[in-house]
């Protein structure tokens, strides 16, 4: 059985959800779901996706993983998370007790392209 990633997070406890689990690696742990095909690329998928990442967020520092980012089996999984420890976990250190925010700025279009006139003394 392959295993879909959704994340490399800063605890190997266990978690047992209906959808995913951890496979612990030292002081860390892989958040995997076992799939048998490919994931096809559909809206509802890329929100499941991250619907799992942000309940991760919740409790722990989390690298997320691509969508779509499939493993043949645990060794490989396992060998991967060895050759990349260190950096995995000074990632997980630089992130840890931090928060991500998404920011939206409106600006009308009209203002945006004077600005770049004034700047670049050019017509766009």
């Amino acid at each position: 059985m392959k295993l879909y990633l959704y994340g490399i997070i800063d605890s190997a406890g266990r978690i047992e959800e209906s959808d995913f689990y951890n496979i612990s690696f030292c002081d860390m742990g892989v958040v995997v779901s076992e799939v048998s095909r490919q994931i096809q690329e559909t809206t509802d998928a890329v929100l499941e996706h991250e619907a799992v990442v942000e309940r991760l967020m919740a409790d722990f520092t989390v690298l997320p993983v691509r969508f779509q980012t499939i493993i043949d089996d645990r060794d490989s999984l396992l060998s991967m998370m060895q050759s990349y420890y260190k950096d995995f976990k000074d990632n997980l250190t630089r992130l840890h007790n931090k928060l991500e925010f998404g920011i939206k700025v409106i600006w009308p279009s009209e203002r945006i392209r004077e600005h770049i006139i004034n700047t670049c003394n050019k017509k766009v």
